[in-house]
């Protein structure tokens, strides 16, 4: 375990020790969540395992029916291309524990994988928990609290941090090698998937309009935009408005829809900029 553990009494001692028995079996998951639950404010817990070349599956989860309706089931199907966890996991995470509030753009309540998905969610906040298995594949434990629950806040990260070599280790030896629950074929797909989000307009704009969808689609505001691209704000309004046109959209729903459009077209075939495909197709649009 890290640190001094100032928040590690004998209790949760005793439910790591049971834990700990319940390795391999089904009841482990049951005893993990009790430790991460009872100790912090958050009440669900949602275990997945990340794939760098495969959509990510779903190892646990103890949300409700409803919750899991609206949130796990459009997930799988499309909405964690933009998920920031797996973006960051993509981009290659250490191992840790990060809220989310503290990992997004600034602008991301905004954004329309927000507004679209994540405020459906109900989700009040969200801390993630990044585990490596192997080069290939990482366990990312979400916890989630959609209470007003508010008693443990402060000490969520604290506590979580203090246990999480132990939290490592065990899971690390429940899950001990994670395969892919489908093989190549979904994970071929997947990447080309993924590869065609990035393109998403690349033949369609310039470079530079280009660079700025991809960063609006991550929820980055028009001043973040400029830090990063090392431009003003108000020549990135001009590139706005450049898209807009050349797209013919009004707002960022519409850029988020025609997205998820382009991709629901996708041949087998295909490798470059999914747009052109929607704009051969305008009754899709």
């Amino acid at each position: 375990m890290s640190g001094a553990m100032s928040h590690v009494d004998q209790s949760v001692l005793s439910q790591i020790a049971e834990a700990i028995g319940k390795i391999g079996t089904e009841q482990y998951t049951t005893c993990l969540a009790k430790i991460l639950q009872s100790n912090t404010s958050y009440d669900s817990l949602f275990i997945s395992a990340f794939f760098k070349n495969s959509p990510p599956e779903q190892l646990y989860s103890n949300l409700s029916p409803m919750d899991e309706k609206r949130s796990i089931a459009p997930y799988f199907v499309n909405a964690y291309l933009l998920d920031p966890w797996y973006l960051r996991f993509l981009d290659g995470i250490d191992d840790g524990v990060y809220r989310l509030a503290e990992h997004v753009a600034d602008e991301f309540t905004h954004s329309e994988y927000y507004c679209n998905y994540y405020a459906k969610t109900a989700l009040r906040d969200e801390m993630g928990v990044f585990i490596h298995i192997n080069d290939e594949a990482s366990l990312v434990l979400s916890l989630g609290r959609r209470s007003q629950n508010h008693d443990k806040v402060t000490n969520d990260k604290a506590f979580l941090d203090d246990i999480f070599d132990c939290t490592r280790a065990m899971c690390r030896q429940h899950w001990p090698l994670i395969k892919v629950g489908e093989g190549a074929i979904i994970g071929s797909f997947n990447t080309r998937v993924r590869a065609l989000v990035d393109r998403f307009g690349s033949e369609t704009l310039s470079e530079r309009e280009h660079e700025i969808v991809q960063l609006i689609l991550q929820g980055h505001s028009g001043k973040s935009m400029a830090r990063m691209l090392g431009v003003s704000p108000e020549t990135v309004k001009v590139f706005r408005k450049r898209i807009h046109h050349k797209l013919n959209i009004h707002s960022q729903g519409e850029l988020f829809s025609r997205l998820l459009a382009s991709l629901t077209m996708i041949t087998s075939d295909h490798v470059g900029d999914p747009l052109v495909l929607l704009r051969q197709n305008p009754k899709k649009q």
